[in-house]
């Protein structure tokens, strides 16, 4: 019984302990403004560099043969949706 007790009192400590050292999420709320700054700042482009960034010409290389790949199969006119994995995944 003892024995029994002391393991409880051991997990219980174990799982408190583990969970007050969890971060704080922030609210909703406290994190709205913080999340309008950023897209607003993608949107106007105040962060964006004043020079271009385009890709390295084998990268660019790929990217394009996989636009070009996109064309090798026919393109469904709409696609079934099926209501079993309506989970968003």
């Amino acid at each position: 019984m003892k024995r029994t007790l002391l393991r409880l009192a051991v997990l219980w400590l174990a799982i408190t302990t583990a969970h007050a050292e969890e971060p704080a999420a922030k609210q909703p709320a406290e994190a709205e403004p913080a999340v309008h700054a950023w897209l607003e700042m993608q949107r106007s482009g105040d962060a964006a560099s004043p020079q271009a960034q385009p890709l390295s010409g084998p990268v660019m290389d790929r990217v394009h043969l996989r636009y070009l790949k996109g064309f090798e199969y026919q393109q469904p006119m709409y696609f079934k949706h099926d209501e079993s994995t309506s989970s968003g995944q």
